[in-house]
């Protein structure tokens, strides 16, 4: 089995992609045959070091079309792997982890998709008390067991973003979908827009195929978390673009319309001021969310996808 590791990036720090980079590099015995893609995703011209610091290490590819979606495909495109592992540009792998992937996909062929089960934080300064109960926003987790499973609503077994293996299949099976989506107008993260939950569609698509999804402590990263994404504002955008990013997306792949929200919906977001000025903020945020992902399905015309007549 031949293991594609892809880093797709969009005007990275420079500390944070040389620590990627470096765990890259210090990967032990993987057991396989591997290779390395860098695909930059249009950074700007004053993160030119980014091209030198990937050709030192891979293969370098830069995709103009903004947005983690884009930069996904091209990646798909440019391989040549059986598995694809996305790995993130401020991931930093335990030195185990190709090749617990590499035993993971040789011993679970079941799987179309899989995932790290501990994605721990390394935070450049300590989160503030009242961003603690939030920050698993941040893709972070913890497990000890193996969890495996092809029920959708398991979100607690669907693998996040950061270090996802994906069998050549699905991630065929996932570039079509996008194609039909014109996915960059629909979904995905683009330049600072936090759209969330276009990780998850490759779990419905690994699914609708006949295979499962999992995660599994075994395999680890440590998440390095820049200190302006554990501000209030940072929050505030993420829990709003969660809602806005699940609600157009489980229309796509289950044709639920997000519901408007009702006088009471503000009236509940409003009692949480007693919890502080910002929970109820958070509430309100996730209202807006909702609101906005309403507005974009009607505004838009989208349809419903049928993943079966994919497959």
């Amino acid at each position: 089995m031949k293991i594609s590791v892809v880093i797709c990036t969009h005007n990275p720090r420079a500390d944070y992609l040389e620590r990627t980079l470096d765990s890259i590099r210090q990967q032990r015995n993987p057991g396989c045959d591997w290779e390395l893609l860098f695909v930059d995703n249009a950074s700007s011209e004053s993160h030119s070091y980014i091209v030198e610091l990937a050709r030192s290490s891979g293969r370098y590819v830069r995709e103009e079309k903004l947005g983690l979606v884009n930069a996904r495909m091209r990646a798909i495109e440019e391989t040549t792997g059986e598995l694809l592992v996305f790995i993130d540009d401020d991931n930093v792998l335990a030195p185990s982890y190709l090749s617990e992937v590499f035993s993971i996909a040789q011993c679970h062929p079941e799987l179309g998709v899989f995932g790290a089960g501990n994605l721990i934080p390394e935070f450049e300064s300590k989160p503030p008390r009242h961003i603690l109960p939030h920050v698993h926003l941040l893709a972070l987790r913890r497990n000890k067991r193996i969890r495996i499973s092809s029920d959708l609503n398991d979100h607690s077994s669907i693998p996040f973003g950061a270090g996802l293996c994906v069998q050549r299949s699905i991630a065929n099976y996932y570039y079509q979908l996008l194609r039909n989506l014109d996915s960059s107008e629909v979904i995905g993260r683009r330049g600072k827009r936090l759209f969330c939950g276009e990780d998850d569609i490759i779990s419905y698509v690994a699914v609708y195929a006949g295979l499962n999804f999992g995660i599994f402590p075994q395999i680890e990263i440590t998440h390095l978390i820049d200190k302006s994404r554990i501000s209030k504002d940072y929050i505030m955008r993420l829990v709003e673009s969660h809602a806005y990013s699940h609600g157009v997306i489980n229309f796509i792949l289950k044709e639920h319309i997000p519901l408007r929200p009702k006088f009471i919906d503000y009236l509940k977001s409003l009692s949480q001021v007693r919890h502080g000025l910002f929970a109820a903020n958070l509430k309100f945020a996730h209202i807006r969310g909702k609101k906005l992902a309403r507005s974009f399905i009607f505004d838009n015309h989208l349809s419903p996808i049928d993943l079966a007549s994919l497959l």
